[in-house]
């Protein structure tokens, strides 16, 4: 009965239409049923957000195209960071847990009780710093079946940028100036992201990479 509870938790947190309390626990449950620490909601986000790890898939020349969107490649390691309301925990692409310090307090900048960032951790210690690129949940509403667009307009929105937490630029069209831009900075290229993709896990030709290499107009 207790791993159906677990099963059916996990699926809530992945269903746009379930709203949870504002701990993170729908009414008459019990908290230790879903495996749930004293951040609320983080460990069964990370639960959930294990099958929706999007990588890109090969690469391309640069390119304009208003349908398209270009954000820097950054340098670091990249992370999702579980913002509960009283702590942030780090995850891994394998899901194991990043413990940086000065990382720990991100969800302080977040407007909502719980959400899931996508993004990389950039700098050296003891100066880095989170750069979001995505946002996945926000409030135990999952964003994954909404389109890139939208999703960058909530990250910006629920994010106050500042201290240790960023966010990454996203620019539609412009994918040459993104790159020259990009090039200019020292980084390592661009990728490319389709603005009516959602957030699926598995490679996709819907988010591209675009190397520092490749031949620009």
């Amino acid at each position: 009965d207790g791993q159906h509870r677990g099963t059916q938790r996990r699926q809530d947190l992945l269903d746009p239409r379930v709203v949870l309390r504002d701990d993170g626990v729908q009414p008459d449950e019990s908290v230790d049923d879903f495996g749930l620490d004293e951040h609320g909601v983080a460990r069964a986000i990370q639960v959930a957000a294990v099958d929706v790890r999007p990588t890109h898939v090969g690469s391309r020349e640069a390119f304009d195209d208003p349908a398209w969107a270009f954000e820097p490649r950054l340098h670091g390691q990249r992370a999702w960071a579980n913002c509960g309301y009283r702590a942030t925990h780090l995850l891994s692409p394998g899901m194991d847990e990043i413990v940086v310090p000065g990382l720990e307090k991100l969800n302080e900048r977040v407007v909502g009780l719980s959400a899931v960032l996508d993004g990389v951790v950039t700098g050296d210690s003891p100066h880095q710093e989170f750069v979001a690129v995505d946002l996945l949940y926000l409030d135990g509403r999952s964003l994954t079946g909404q389109p890139y667009s939208r999703r960058r307009e909530l990250l910006e929105a629920a994010v106050v940028t500042g201290g240790s937490l960023g966010v990454s630029t996203s620019t539609p069209q412009e994918g040459n100036a993104v790159l020259r831009a990009a090039l200019d900075l020292g980084l390592t290229g661009v990728i490319a992201k389709e603005r009516a993709s959602r957030y699926e896990p598995g490679p996709s030709d819907r988010w591209v990479s675009i190397p520092s290499e490749a031949e620009v107009p």
